[in-house]
């Protein structure tokens, strides 16, 4: 949330978050009427050097071997984890939260200072609370928090077969993909303060925007990604997969226009995308990258 504070330089950082804002509503109003209208743009392919002009970012994301990080821009893979796996970037974007065994810690996104903080069942997914001082991961049919500085260990939520997870800004939501008992997969919102739960729909990949004004469902055998209404469960946009390809694993940055996924058709390689252009951009080509997050430090 951006403070109107008197000086001259808090001003004008808060009238230039208001412009961007305003454009960004303004191009995703116009994508939703052509989408609405049967219209809905096909997806375009954007290019590294461009990407590289417009923002100083950074994708993890997981090898068989390890996690490994590339900046936008260079085409060079860090391995930052050995052995690691389900990155995700804190909100600073100064560490990266991930599982290791059966362990659930943080490493600096320069692969320093590794710490592992607490020992799951069966952990399969983890995120950073938006506090920056609590790591969210399942285990099993629970999803709990551990504390980064004291490791106390609490429960977040229990009583289902929890595949995914995500978490807005303010942290009063959760959005999870969970496993079905008769088969298939659903996504969820967990509203944490009304202490209550809802279902959003067939499908996986639930993530929110910081907002968490959407929630993102893949569907059309991976051909799809719905980004549907909080309350309703609604398509209000569709971002679609990059040209001959199936996606999967999306998970939404720090910014509300953009976010990643991996491709499955040719090679499992990292994508970014751009929701109000509908466009995306490969940006690793390891052929074996998984589960992928983004942080961007700085727009252009």
């Amino acid at each position: 949330m951006n403070t109107l504070i008197v000086t001259k330089g808090k001003t004008f950082v808060f009238c230039v978050t208001r412009v961007v804002i305003t454009v960004l509503a303004a191009q995703l109003t116009s994508l939703a009427v052509a989408q609405q209208a049967g219209q809905t743009p096909s997806v375009s392919l954007g290019s590294m050097d461009e990407l590289s002009k417009r923002m100083q970012a950074a994708v993890v994301y997981q090898r068989d071997d390890g996690i490994y990080k590339t900046e936008i821009g260079n085409t060079q893979a860090a391995l930052i984890v050995k052995n690691g796996r389900y990155p995700r970037w804190s909100p600073d974007g100064r560490y990266i939260a991930f599982i290791k065994s059966n362990g659930i810690g943080r490493v600096k996104a320069d692969g320093s200072k590794l710490e592992l903080l607490v020992k799951a069942k069966k952990p399969n997914a983890v995120a950073y609370h938006p506090n920056g001082n609590e790591i969210l991961f399942i285990d099993g049919d629970t999803i709990f928090s551990v504390a980064i500085n004291s490791r106390q260990v609490r429960r977040v939520a229990k009583g289902h077969r929890f595949q995914e997870l995500d978490i807005i800004e303010n942290g009063a939501r959760l959005a999870v993909t969970i496993k079905e008992l008769f088969g298939g997969f659903g996504v969820y919102g967990f509203d944490l303060r009304a202490n209550t739960q809802h279902r959003l729909g067939n499908g996986c990949s639930a993530g929110m925007p910081p907002s968490g004004k959407w929630v993102s469902n893949l569907v059309d055998g991976h051909k799809k990604l719905n980004l549907i209404d909080w309350k309703t469960g609604e398509t209000r946009l569709v971002i679609d997969a990059p040209p001959g390809e199936k996606f999967d694993n999306q998970a939404w940055s720090n910014k509300e226009d953009w976010l990643v996924s991996e491709s499955e058709v040719n090679g499992h390689n990292i994508y970014m995308h751009e929701v109000s252009a509908n466009r995306a951009t490969q940006v690793t080509g390891g052929g074996k990258d998984q589960r992928p997050d983004l942080y961007i430090y700085q727009l252009y």
